[in-house]
């Protein structure tokens, strides 16, 4: 997470990259691994998502609103972390969820 804490995105950059096909992907995959980790998944509504790519590394933020294991809607923050990599492809190398503090 630390590594993730460290990277960083401005807002010149975020609005750069908000509508880049790289980056909507990189959020789809963002949102199924985030449904994986999720009491009530089929509660799930997401959305705040934004994304920056530089040099062959992608980090997404965004959050998820889903309820827990006693039925209350909880909001998740969301942050993963992906490079390019030799194949070309994009790999996720970090991934945290956690309520906002």
């Amino acid at each position: 997470m630390q590594q993730i804490q460290n990277f960083n995105m401005t807002p010149t950059q975020i609005k750069a990259n908000e509508n880049s096909e790289i980056g909507q992907m990189l959020w789809r995959s963002t949102k199924e691994h985030a449904i994986t980790q999720l009491k009530a998944p089929a509660t799930a509504k997401f959305a705040g998502d934004r994304y920056v790519i530089l040099n062959g590394t992608g980090m997404v933020t965004g959050y998820v609103d889903a309820q827990n294991s006693f039925g209350a809607m909880i909001r998740n923050e969301i942050v993963a972390e992906f490079v390019k990599g030799k194949d070309d492809q994009w790999h996720m190398t970090d991934f945290a969820m956690d309520q906002p503090k």
